[in-house]
């Protein structure tokens, strides 16, 4: 069905290259044979179609990107069916890297880091004016490519989608496990998916911009279980390399345990990161407070709604979720065993794989 120049869609689109696959979804790039515009294409595995609640989990992620409007988010146009009814989004096409990539040839420049995370904000901060929450921040989800000036300009990908982690390798998501990208998730994501608001992306920031900054991330483990006890139990290990004096309390504000001790929204975040992040920094953390402060759409919209998706998880992950707490580090070691084990997926190019 998604073979090189096979047209799909009762001859709307074309397909052009192969992207990405990953544990929901099948990216590829396509060309808009009426307008003649290459895009993205976001197709459900042959396997998840039948689960009604998988796909309406994937239409809710277009209809939340969608009503993203800035520069800085995964522009969404629009949803469909393919011929054997897996369902499809359809996206910008982008070309260039994600963080993951970049990061992978050695830690970035402080500034530089700062001045990405700070677009990154920007494109998050639309979403949490409108309710949404995005709960699977990670550099391989924010990708770097150019605007038409040449500028550098950070794309905030996968905006609600419900995904979970292969083990071991904690950068690669696969579904049908829990909500997010575990080495990324706050204490309290990891206890419960549910109840998470804006500081739980706030934490997953933080994880980013140490990682970018120190090469490596703060918390490691070798599986889900151990991973969420050195999250919900270990200090912030120090900052490695040269670190802008101010920079690395950012980073650990960012990380308190208690979600009250971190920045209460993006504003602050971006404020104090501003100072950090060269020329470019006030004007960013401008951006993200009229964002934060500008009236809802929903009320000159009656037709916006913010959507969020609800997360898919297995009973066997939930026992072990519900384990993990500081004052209990013998249940949940107990129950690493229960720790699920998945294949990787595969890595982006360009556009969003689930």
């Amino acid at each position: 069905m998604l073979a090189v120049g096979t047209l799909v869609a009762e001859g709307k689109f074309r397909i052009d290259r192969m992207i990405g696959r990953g544990g929901m979804a099948t990216v590829v790039g396509a060309t808009h044979l009426r307008l003649d515009q290459p895009v993205a294409l976001k197709v459900l595995l042959p396997d998840l179609v039948p689960n009604k609640e998988i796909v309406e989990r994937f239409v809710r992620e277009a209809r939340a990107s969608a009503q993203l409007r800035g520069e800085h988010a995964c522009r969404v146009s629009d949803i469909g069916t393919l011929e054997d009814d897996a369902p499809y989004i359809v996206m910008d096409l982008l070309e260039g890297s994600d963080l993951a990539s970049l990061a992978k040839a050695g830690p970035l420049p402080a500034p530089l880091a700062a001045e990405y995370l700070l677009q990154a904000c920007v494109g998050v901060a639309e979403a949490h004016a409108l309710g949404i929450v995005h709960r699977d921040l990670k550099p391989a989800n924010l990708f770097l490519t150019r605007r038409p000036d040449d500028t550098p300009l950070i794309k905030v990908l996968d905006f609600g989608v419900a995904k979970a982690q292969a083990a071991c390798d904690f950068t690669l998501t696969e579904t049908r496990t829990v909500l997010g990208s575990p080495s990324y998730m706050s204490p309290e994501q990891l206890r419960s998916a549910h109840h998470v608001d804006v500081r739980s992306d706030i934490w997953s920031f933080g994880v980013i911009l140490y990682e970018l900054i120190s090469g490596c991330r703060p918390f490691r483990g070798e599986s889900i279980t151990d991973l969420a006890l050195h999250i919900a139990m270990d200090p912030t290990p120090p900052l490695a390399g040269r670190v802008p004096p101010g920079f690395e309390p950012i980073v650990k504000r960012c990380l308190a345990k208690a979600p009250a001790e971190r920045y209460p929204d993006l504003e602050s975040f971006a404020q104090a990161l501003a100072i950090h992040a060269g020329p470019s920094g006030p004007g960013l953390a401008a951006a993200v407070s009229r964002l934060l402060h500008r009236a809802p759409r929903s009320s000159r919209d009656s037709g916006a709604r913010a959507v969020v998706a609800a997360p898919i998880v297995e009973p066997s992950v939930v026992s072990t979720q519900v384990s993990i707490d500081t004052g209990a580090r013998a249940e949940a070691a107990a129950a690493a065993s229960s720790a699920p084990d998945g294949p990787a997926s595969a890595n982006r190019g360009a556009g969003a794989v689930a």
